[in-house]
């Protein structure tokens, strides 16, 4: 007699590694990833077991996994009144970056939704 048993994937596993923001689409806008200096810019995010790490025009945010399940990652607060997480200038791509949400991956895809928007997710 054959038995096979299923095993379920962590949710996490499917996030761990290195991601590059692609857009962010907010009410009814879709964001490219700019800044003043340049022309493009490269939004990364690295998730690990236990946090996230991530780059704003002029410094990285470093956040703790707090919950997440199948469908839903949540992190850490940002404290605003000190230079952590400063995400620079609020007339940006910056203004909208927010990986605490639901999420869904399709392939090399990740999207996460909140009430900022959508972010598009590329993996590397």
């Amino acid at each position: 007699m054959l038995c096979i048993t299923g095993f379920e994937q962590d949710p996490l596993d499917k996030l761990i590694g290195n991601w590059k923001l692609e857009k962010v689409e907010t009410n009814g806008k879709t964001i490219l990833p700019t800044n003043h200096y340049t022309r493009f810019k490269d939004y990364s995010l690295a998730i690990s077991a236990t946090a996230v790490s991530y780059n704003f025009d002029i410094n990285v945010c470093d956040r703790t996994i707090t919950s997440i399940d199948d469908n839903k990652i949540k992190l850490s607060e940002i404290y605003r009144g000190s230079s952590f997480c400063y995400n620079g200038r609020f007339d940006s791509i910056v203004h909208y970056i927010d990986y605490t949400g639901t999420y869904e991956v399709h392939d090399s895809l990740l999207i996460i939704t909140n009430n900022k928007g959508k972010h598009y997710l590329i993996r590397q």
